[in-house]
């Protein structure tokens, strides 16, 4: 139960991250001043599809 507990925790982290980075990727996207926006957003949506996989997996532990 707690291990599934940590995951949701870790869960929740990595959403926040995806989504932020995602924004940063859109805000460079618009007002690029290094052009890393390809790159944020990249990273951010690894940390959301990281998250996904491990929301599964806690989902079925709590199950």
């Amino acid at each position: 139960m707690s291990l599934a507990v940590a995951l949701l925790g870790l869960v929740s982290v990595l959403v926040l991250v995806g989504i932020g980075l995602g924004l940063a990727g859109l805000y460079q996207a618009i007002l690029p001043f290094w052009g890393a926006a390809v790159s944020l957003a990249a990273i951010g949506g690894l940390c959301l599809l990281i998250a996904a996989g491990l929301s599964i997996w806690a989902y079925r532990w709590l199950r």
